[in-house]
């Protein structure tokens, strides 16, 4: 009974201690909370500020995706004009290319054509210097041929004007050959007529020989 009792009031010590333990337990919790209670309405604020920005947030990136989609067209045509700028400016290019590569061919083909032209005007001066040297070779028997042209053409016209002489002379022995044939036609119509005459004579004379 005593160990009972002792043990009932050594529960009992364990129990008003602990309750004791509790309580001051629940004093320094609520004191805990007391004490912490403006830290956490300052967080309260601060968790309610900081919800208020990310709503201002929100609403200032939904006004930014609207403002980035109403620029999309721009961009776009941005863009299509950026490209078409750098078209223009490779199609420029290729045109200044193009036209270099063709104004350096001309230019070559304008100093072979002058090369050529060079060549030709030193053929011609060479060929005109040629032709001048044999002119210079050639003028003494230019000059031999020359005096033989005009001697041939005093005989040509010797026998010119013999020639016409000897037309003239022949024009004028025409009337007596005329003459002569017509003497000789006649001489030779006598003779036949004379023949025959014969020959009648004689058919006759043996006609009446025979008779």
């Amino acid at each position: 009974s005593s160990a009972c009792a002792a043990a009932a009031e050594t529960s009992a010590a364990a129990r008003n201690a602990s309750d004791r333990c509790r309580s001051a337990s629940a004093w320094a919790l609520a004191a805990s909370a007391r004490a912490a209670a403006p830290s956490a309405a300052r967080r309260s604020a601060s968790d309610w500020a900081s919800a208020v920005a990310a709503r201002s947030r929100s609403v200032s990136n939904s006004a930014l995706t609207a403002s980035a989609w109403a620029a999309v067209p721009s961009e776009v045509a941005r863009s299509a004009s950026a490209w078409a700028s750098a078209a223009t400016v490779r199609c420029c290019s290729a045109s200044r290319s193009a036209f270099a590569a063709a104004s350096s061919a001309c230019a070559a083909a304008a100093e072979t054509s002058a090369a050529a032209r060079n060549a030709s005007d030193r053929c011609r001066s060479a060929s005109a210097w040629a032709l001048a040297a044999s002119a210079r070779a050639a003028a003494p028997s230019a000059a031999r041929r020359s005096a033989s042209d005009w001697a041939s053409a005093v005989a040509a016209r010797s026998r010119s004007v013999s020639n016409s002489a000897l037309t003239a002379s022949a024009w004028a022995a025409v009337p007596s050959e005329v003459a002569r044939s017509a003497s000789a036609w006649a001489s030779a119509a006598t003779v036949r007529c004379c023949s025959a005459s014969r020959s009648a004579f004689a058919a006759a004379s043996s006609a009446c020989a025979a008779a």
